[in-house]
């Protein structure tokens, strides 16, 4: 009984990143699909919003499958002003997010964090590729890794629709 309650409460706890999350008002990031070539995306300046961010990296073939997978979904949320699609880069040379941004043409922002600070923090496994939804404050809601079957799909949903009852106004 107690290891069946150990893992339940290790499965809740590694599935919902309960530790972790990132602060909105410090974090920003090359924009690398940005309008200009020097831009920024600052998270403070997208007030009240639930983000789907996908960890990759360009020599990743599994990355390069998700990719798809999160364009569709970006998709089915694209008249939804607050849900938010990142594709967090991981890669530091400049010519691999032109390669991913030629290759993959998202219609959502990719940003580079090559010092990994964003992704550490909001990691609760390792590997890529790896999605997290985290609600308005920057806390993680909930985590896949991998590519995204049927199941992960529908998981990422529900977390979305949780994450948008928090509300940062």
């Amino acid at each position: 009984m107690r290891k069946l309650l150990a893992t339940i409460l290790f499965g809740l706890f590694a599935s919902t990143g309960f530790a972790a999350g990132i602060d909105p008002a410090t974090t920003e990031f090359p924009w690398m699909n940005g309008p200009s070539r020097d831009s920024r995306y600052i998270l403070s300046d997208f007030p009240n919003r639930v983000h789907v961010w996908e960890a990759f990296s360009i020599t990743c073939s599994w990355c390069a499958r998700n990719a798809v997978q999160v364009k569709a979904m970006k998709a089915e949320f694209a008249t939804d002003d607050r849900v938010e699609f990142i594709d967090l880069g991981l890669d530091s040379r400049d010519a691999d997010y032109v390669r991913w941004i030629q290759t993959h043409q998202p219609t959502y922002p990719v940003v580079k964090d090559v010092d990994r600070k964003v992704w550490t923090a909001l990691s609760t496994q390792t590997g890529i590729p790896q999605t997290f939804v985290t609600d308005c404050r920057g806390n993680v809601v909930d985590s896949t890794i991998g590519y995204w079957d049927a199941a992960a799909k529908t998981r990422l949903k529900a977390a979305i629709a949780r994450a948008k009852t928090v509300s940062c106004e």
